[in-house]
C-alpha cells in the first residue's frame, strides 16, 4: 500500500502525532482559504441520533458570529478531508443567494478548495 492510501484509510481516531499535525495544518489552511470574515471552527465527534436525528456525516451551522463544522470522527482521514472541503464550500458560498444548497457558486467554491487542498497536500507532506 502506498503512503497516500495508507494516510487516507487511517481512522481519524487512530492518527499518530505527524498525522494529527498534518490534519491541524490542513484544517487551518483550508479554513483560511474560504475567505470567511467569520471564524470557522471544526468539531470532531460522533454524529448519531437522537441528538443528530438526520444522522449526517458532516454539517455546518452558522449563528451570525461563527461557523461551526461538525464531522463524524469515526471516518478515516480521507473521508474527513472530503467532507471538510464540502462543508467549507458551504461556508464560502453561505451568503450567496442561490435557490439550492449545492448550486453553481457552491460548485465553484468546492473546486477552488480542492485545488487549495492539492497545494497544501504537497506543502504539508513532510509533516507526516
Amino acid at each position: 500500500m502506498n503512503d497516500d492510501l495508507k494516510l487516507r484509510l487511517t481512522p481519524f481516531t487512530k492518527m499518530n502525532m505527524g498525522q494529527t499535525m498534518w490534519w491541524q495544518q490542513m484544517v487551518m489552511g483550508l479554513t483560511d482559504a474560504t475567505g470567511s470574515e467569520y471564524p470557522v471552527n471544526v468539531v470532531m465527534l460522533e454524529i448519531d441520533p437522537p441528538e443528530y436525528p438526520d444522522d449526517d456525516t458532516g454539517f455546518v451551522e452558522f449563528d451570525d458570529k461563527e461557523f461551526v463544522i461538525y464531522l463524524d470522527e469515526r471516518m478515516p482521514i480521507g473521508m474527513c478531508i472530503d467532507y471538510l472541503q464540502h462543508e467549507l464550500a458551504h461556508v464560502a458560498s453561505w451568503h450567496v443567494n442561490e435557490p439550492e444548497d449545492h448550486g453553481p457558486h457552491f460548485g465553484v467554491e468546492l473546486a477552488r478548495l480542492y485545488r487549495e487542498y492539492l497545494t497544501l497536500y504537497d506543502q504539508l507532506w513532510d509533516v507526516l
